[in-house]
């Protein structure tokens, strides 16, 4: 399982399967076609329609590349195709919480939150 700064979410639709992955690239690929810096992104309460349609393909895309890159690229109509089965607040909350995951790496090795007796 790769492993470093890395977040991941997975919304199922009717059985399918929908990953979205940010990495530092990712990241840096959203600020590009959104305009905005990370930290603005991750403002909730000021993110629009459109930043959520292209976060969410950045994240596909980015997972695509990471598990079928021969596989066909996803468009925005397909993150919004998604939006609209999901719903605005479940991709929103499944994006976000990558962001952060990515944002708040650290390097370092997780202890685990209960050690073996």
């Amino acid at each position: 399982m790769p492993t470093g700064a890395r977040g991941e979410a997975i919304l199922t639709v009717d059985g399918q399967r929908y990953e979205v992955l940010f990495t530092n690239r990712a990241l840096a690929e959203a600020e590009a076609l959104t305009g905005k810096t990370v930290t603005q992104l991750l403002d909730r309460a000021a993110i629009g329609m459109t930043d959520l349609a292209n976060l969410t393909l950045v994240g596909m895309e980015a997972a695509r590349r990471d598990t079928d890159p021969r596989r066909a690229r996803y468009t925005i109509a397909d993150a919004w195709d998604l939006i609209d089965k999901v719903g605005f607040m479940p991709v929103l909350r499944a994006v976000t919480e990558s962001l952060v995951a990515v944002m708040t790496y650290s390097g370092e090795e997780q202890e685990p939150a209960d050690p073996p007796a």
